[in-house]
């Protein structure tokens, strides 16, 4: 499982992939990685309106950021 944290840096990694590809003309992996970005945005979504949920139960949701307590 991917926490948040990860899920984000995976986001900025395959964005700036997915710029050199269209840059070089490579359009088919570009889709291929924004496909990607989208898969982490949306995980990323959920983790975070599970962390949402968790601090309005008063529970910390650092677990849920970078695999924390």
């Amino acid at each position: 499982m991917l926490y948040f944290t990860e899920h984000m840096k995976r986001i900025i990694e395959l964005a700036e992939k997915s710029l050199v590809h269209a840059q070089a003309g490579k359009f088919k992996p570009a889709a291929d990685d924004v496909i990607k970005i989208s898969f982490h945005c949306n995980v990323a979504m959920q983790q975070l309106d599970d962390m949402s949920l968790m601090s309005y139960q008063g529970k910390d949701p650092a677990e849920r950021l970078e695999g924390g307590p």
